[in-house]
């Protein structure tokens, strides 16, 4: 059964909510009832719905490969009540796992227990009676899913084999634990646009077990699961601390917004809670926001069903303050006893003080950051923020903290102390705040240097510093200047690759007038100057063989260079590595091609990215991105929000030749661009094969989206390959000014691709002519052609596509009007257009 749970409005005279959500009621027919399943291939038992994914959706169960890290136990139930933990558990695969145990004295049978996941928190109590397992009330989940370590599964053991055994099955699970769904929504828009980086949910009310009516009963905490001789279907889990009501959220790259909401996952301990108050606390990439409301209905949290909250942050009554998080999990592991720049959830990089600390690994649980306790040294000192005051200081356990009797202290003022304790009997316990220590910041230390320190060891995921403005003045940051952002800690991405002054320590500003290949060609990051440039740079050389990015300083002006060879001639810079550029205008011409693989060394890695760049042919340009080296390959090619002109016929903006037999290539993306001519001309985006150029390239994914194409008509097809992996052609715009358009939109000339591994939607063709009948072909061997795929669109030149036409600058901006999809290349990215 889906259970969807929303907030309910408060009763007439109460503070009402500003965004009050009705409650939804569901009939779900029998036999469409969405459970959450979980299973596995055992042998005789073969799992068989390939829709099933590893991630967790509504209606979709979640597929074990049988692989999985399971934790067994043996003993022998007929002699003693004590079971042992095996420490030798390997899979043999298909559900199958070999195990060793010593042998039991005077055992007459053997009995199996088996949990998954293994943790490293998981083990036996002394007795040998029950599993003790620590609920962590912090947890990692997934964009669309909760996190696996706290899916707790009982397996189907064995009972009273007659032998030790050496390899144990599972045929069945029983899930322990329930899924808890929280659909965070931004009503009053505070933070659109930012990602979550954590979410608590608290709630005020001790909870009941609904399996056993367990007053003692939490959502998180520490458990534990008694052995005995029953079925494993009887299997409950009991809590030792009943005040655990409360469980977080972390994302260490940020949850996205997925519709209207961010879908927010936990995994929880099955309970009924009471009527009482609900409090939820967000934290963004720049804001922390706390919300609390009366639930007027009990809350049931059922296991095997969907448990579904719908909470709308910013409804009436929320509290909102500035802050940054930083995480500590994706650090390396090792020692930490110095000045580290850190990025913050704002992008910005600070610089944290570390003494006696370290980045502890304890798979498969997050890493933690870890100071030794104060008597042996341990300190953080937590970074200054310019212009801001630190109010309030928020520490987030580690799933692995298990330490109680643990006090952190600010600035060694015992007056600001508080118990870092995990899962004690005490209300203090983290168990019960969601595994979040709050420290507020007196207003006397509020402006000087902080530090931390502990009597205990501590292992946290993170910390959020809660901001104020100080009235300090912060110096202003150009933000057309990419050098300065840089310098001041800001990030700067490129690609989906985030470059920071705090892990990109290799940079340098050069002047565009002072370039030559062995400064650009330098490892690490280039900012180019073009202050005062009025004619390009002629860069004399063919070859970059190390990892460079290089970036145009100002993002409303772009450097312009030209690549030639030793003789004066123009040339083709070779790429054998990692090259980026972003924000440059970059010139070919002579027949030369741009960018090639030619040259090319045995160890080459070649990724070649282009952002926001102006890539143009002065005259008889040819192909921006020659793939042309016969037994090496680019192993990626991205053209991302990119001006790209021809001037001439057999123009190409990327293309593989003849007879290639190096295959290694798995991208080619040509996404946002406006691609055009002044003058109608033969050409095409992507060529790497045609019926007699049977280039091999099944492993490569083709993208071409959401592009601008002026006047550029293929002498046959505009995006072709003889075969890929995929080929994606969606929203793209393109509009022939005068001629006709008898060329293709796409074409894969091997017979056995798959069309279902193409996606071409969302296209507009905008022509007079009529010959355009077959523009939307998928052809196959140059003979299967498909009817016109459903969602692309013809119109004639009436129509009205594109709103104005600037050849000089390339400027054609869409008339959103016509197109309604939003197809078409974006102007307002390209910040060095005039428009």
């Amino acid at each position: 059964m889906r259970k969807i749970i929303a907030v309910p409005c408060f009763a007439a005279g109460i503070l009402a909510l500003v965004s009050c959500q009705k409650e939804i009621s569901e009939n779900l027919a029998s036999g469409n009832v969405p459970m959450v399943t979980r299973s596995m291939t055992v042998e005789g038992d073969e799992w068989t719905d390939e829709g099933t994914k590893s991630v967790y959706e509504p209606g979709t169960g979640i597929y074990l490969t049988g692989d999985e890290s399971m934790d067994v136990y043996y003993g022998s139930l007929a002699v003693s009540t004590k079971m042992s933990r095996v420490t030798d558990v390997v899979s043999a695969g298909g559900g199958k796992y070999t195990i060793t145990h010593p042998e039991i004295t005077d055992a007459t049978s053997y009995d199996y227990n088996v949990i998954t996941p293994k943790l490293p928190t998981t083990g036996t109590n002394s007795a040998g009676t029950s599993i003790t397992f620590r609920f962590s009330p912090v947890q990692t989940p997934g964009q669309n899913t909760f996190d696996p370590n706290f899916d707790l599964l009982y397996g189907q053991g064995v009972r009273s084999a007659d032998a030790m055994l050496d390899e144990i099955g599972i045929p069945g699970f029983k899930r322990i634990t329930a899924p808890f769904k929280v659909e965070i929504s931004d009503g009053a828009g505070v933070f659109e646009g930012e990602k979550i980086r954590s979410v608590t949910t608290s709630f005020s009310k001790t909870a009941v077990s609904p399996d056993n009516d367990n007053p003692g009963c939490a959502l998180v905490g520490l458990f534990y699961l008694n052995f005995g001789i029953d079925d494993y279907a009887s299997c409950k889990l009991n809590s030792v601390k009943p005040a655990g009501n409360a469980v977080t959220a972390v994302y260490a790259d940020g949850l996205e917004k997925t519709g209207d909401n961010y879908p927010v996952w936990y995994m929880v301990n099955p309970a009924s809670l009471d009527s009482g108050e609900l409090t939820v606390t967000v934290t963004t990439d720049t804001r922390t926001i706390t919300r609390t409301v009366n639930l007027a209905e009990t809350l049931n949290i059922e296991k095997d069903k969907f448990n579904i909250l719908r909470f709308d942050i910013t409804g009436s009554g929320y509290t909102v303050a500035e802050s940054v998080y930083t995480d500590f999990t994706a650090l390396s592991s090792g020692s930490l006893s110095s000045s580290v720049a850190l990025i913050a959830s704002n992008g910005v990089s600070y610089s944290w003080g570390f003494e006696r600390c370290s980045i502890e690994t304890q798979s498969p649980l997050p890493n933690s950051l870890s100071p030794k306790n104060k008597t042996n040294g341990g300190k953080i000192t937590l970074p200054q923020v310019p212009g801001k005051d630190i109010t309030r200081i928020r520490l987030y356990a580690n799933p692995d903290n298990a330490r109680n009797n643990n006090v952190i202290t600010l600035n060694d003022d015992t007056g600001t102390s508080v118990n870092f304790n995990s899962y004690t009997e005490t209300d203090d316990a983290l168990a019960c705040s969601g595994g979040v220590l709050e420290i507020a910041v007196p207003e006397s230390m509020r402006g000087t240097t902080l530090y931390l320190t502990s009597t205990g060891a501590t292992k946290l995921n993170g910390i959020a510093l809660v901001l104020e403005d100080n009235g300090d003045n912060v110096p202003e940051i150009d933000e057309n200047d990419y050098y300065a952002l840089f310098e001041a800690g800001h990030s700067i991405e490129i690609n989906g690759e985030v470059y920071n002054i705090a892990t990109h320590t290799a940079y340098d500003k050069l002047d565009v007038a002072d370039l030559t290949l062995d400064n650009i060609n330098a490892a690490g990051i280039h900012f180019i100057d073009n202050t005062g440039q009025t004619e390009e740079k002629t860069i004399t050389g063919t070859n970059m063989g190390n990892e460079t990015v290089l970036i145009g300083r100002y993002k409303d002006s772009q450097p312009h260079i030209r690549f030639l060879k030793s003789d004066g001639t123009d040339g083709q810079m070779s790429i054998r590595n990692t090259v980026t550029f972003k924000n440059m205008h970059i010139s070919s011409g002579h027949g030369t091609s741009m960018f090639a693989t030619s040259g090319a060394k045995e160890s080459q890695n070649s990724i070649l990215v282009l952002e926001d760049c102006t890539l143009s042919c002065i005259d008889k340009g040819k192909t921006i991105i020659s793939d042309n080296h016969q037994t090496k390959s680019f192993i990626s090619v991205t053209l991302n929000n990119c001006l790209v002109e021809f001037v001439n016929d057999g123009s190409c903006v990327i293309t593989y030749p003849t007879n290639k037999t190096d295959f290694s290539g798995k991208g080619l993306t040509v996404n946002n661009c406006v691609i055009y001519s002044k003058d109608l001309v033969k050409g095409n985006i992507i060529s790497i094969g045609t019926s007699s150029n049977k280039t091999v390239t099944e492993d490569i994914d083709i993208v071409v989206t959401d592009n601008t194409i002026y006047n550029i008509s293929a002498p046959n097809v505009l995006v072709r390959a003889y075969t890929a992996n995929s080929l994606t052609v969606k929203n793209n715009v393109a509009y022939y000014a005068a001629g006709p358009s008898k060329s293709y939109l796409t074409a894969i000339y091997n017979g056995d691709f798959p069309a279902a591994n193409a996606e071409i939607t969302g296209n507009y063709l905008y022509t007079q002519y009529s010959k355009e009948d077959n523009f939307w072909s998928l052809v196959h061997t140059g003979s299967f052609k498909d009817p016109v795929p459903s969602g692309n669109y013809l119109h004639s030149e009436a129509d009205g596509c594109i709103s104005s036409f600037d050849t000089e600058n390339g400027y054609f901006p869409i008339n959103t009007a016509v197109v309604t999809n939003g197809a078409g290349a974006d102007y307002d990215t390209k910040y060095w257009i005039a428009h």
